[in-house]
């Protein structure tokens, strides 16, 4: 196969009943028990403070632990390891962890959805930020809409922390968007095709797994924004088997979050500037 030649087309492998449980238990431990726990140790600090100590864990890692600000590395860890696990699987095609060929044949599409859907989404976020000519109107009126939390207010980081907010613009595609695609994209599609033999399923399991792991930010926004753009990158991954196109999309709508505000939402204040 030469370089220019898109990567293969992998065939789900057939799992004994046994093995299937097992895969989808594992896929469970990964993808719901983990976030789960870290859920718990940010929502009970105290109690994970103390678990932590009897086992011999105190002091400024406890305190990172229960608080959650090892969640970049912790992600970090787990992206090396599960890229270690698909890399020497000989079903996988290596070329999917970045395939530019094949991504930048999405960029155009990528662009048509991305271009019209942020002006919506900055839209959107203008009018329901916090004191908005909307809100304050509506709130004369006798109405009373929703609004966003005040830490999402509208350019928020680009006013009042422009040098933090450009130091995630350039981290966050590294830092997080890749690492996030090698788990949720290239070691999820690929690992669990056996127990998702189509790519529908595979999209929807995969998109539910992603969005689930954002609770880990303690808000139920962060979840329900997430999943219309993880159903997006899965797609995205399924039909051109590139984590280029996908993390390019990915950064794209994230860089975008971080700009017009609800970022907030995606590290619940723990960034400091």
């Amino acid at each position: 196969m030469t370089i220019d030649e898109a990567p293969s087309i992998e065939t789900a492998p057939r799992l004994s009943s046994r093995r299937a449980v097992a895969r989808w238990l594992e896929l469970l431990i990964l993808f719901a028990a983990i976030p789960l726990i870290f859920w718990w140790t940010r929502t009970n600090p105290d109690l994970a403070s103390d678990l932590l100590a009897r086992v011999g864990v105190t002091g400024r890692l406890a305190e990172m632990i229960a608080s959650g600000r090892l969640m970049i590395p912790t992600l970090l860890v787990f992206a090396i390891a599960l890229l270690v696990v698909i890399v020497r699987d000989p079903g996988f095609d290596n070329r999917r962890l970045w395939n530019w060929n094949a991504g930048r044949r999405e960029i155009p599409r990528i662009l048509a959805i991305f271009i019209p859907g942020a002006a919506l989404l900055s839209l959107s976020v203008w009018a329901f930020q916090p004191a908005s000519p909307i809100i304050t109107q509506a709130a004369a009126r006798g109405l009373m809409l929703p609004a966003l939390d005040p830490g999402a207010s509208w350019l928020n980081l680009p006013r009042n922390k422009p040098q933090l907010w450009l130091l995630i613009m350039v981290a966050y595609p590294v830092v997080s968007v890749w690492p996030q695609e090698v788990l949720y994209r290239a070691f999820f599609h690929h690992r669990y095709r056996a127990i998702l033999p189509t790519p529908a399923g595979r999209i929807i399991v995969g998109a539910l797994a992603f969005a689930f792991m954002h609770i880990v930010f303690l808000n139920w926004l962060a979840p329900v924004l997430t999943l219309p753009g993880a159903l997006l990158f899965a797609w995205t991954y399924e039909r051109s088997k590139s984590l280029a196109a996908v993390s390019i999309e990915h950064a794209l709508w994230g860089c975008l979050a971080f700009t017009i505000g609800i970022g907030w939402y995606f590290y619940g204040g723990n960034i400091t500037g």
